[in-house]
């Protein structure tokens, strides 16, 4: 719960601010820790169509160089290094 509280206050941060790159590593570290809680985002990938929503989802509503874009692609790029495999958002 604290992760989903502290994710909805990155709107308000700049996106160099250095809450982003913590907030992205501790949300990392969670969902490596805990992978039944990945099961949402990895299911979503089984199919192109599915991995296609789940980039519209992921990243709706957000400015290309916002705090939000941010913390999304940091986050993802420590899953993928953590071994997770996640569609990608410049993949179709």
């Amino acid at each position: 719960m604290e992760l989903t509280k502290r994710s909805a206050e990155v709107i308000g941060w700049a996106p160099d601010d250095p809450r982003v790159v913590e907030l992205a590593t501790d949300m990392a570290e969670h969902y490596l820790a805990h992978p039944d809680h990945l099961r949402i985002v990895t299911g979503l990938q089984a199919h192109t169509e599915t991995a296609t929503r789940y980039r519209l989802i992921a990243h709706h509503g957000e400015e290309r160089d916002s705090a939000a874009a941010r913390l999304a692609s940091l986050v993802e790029a420590r899953l993928r290094a953590g071994g997770i495999d996640l569609p990608r958002p410049d993949r179709g």
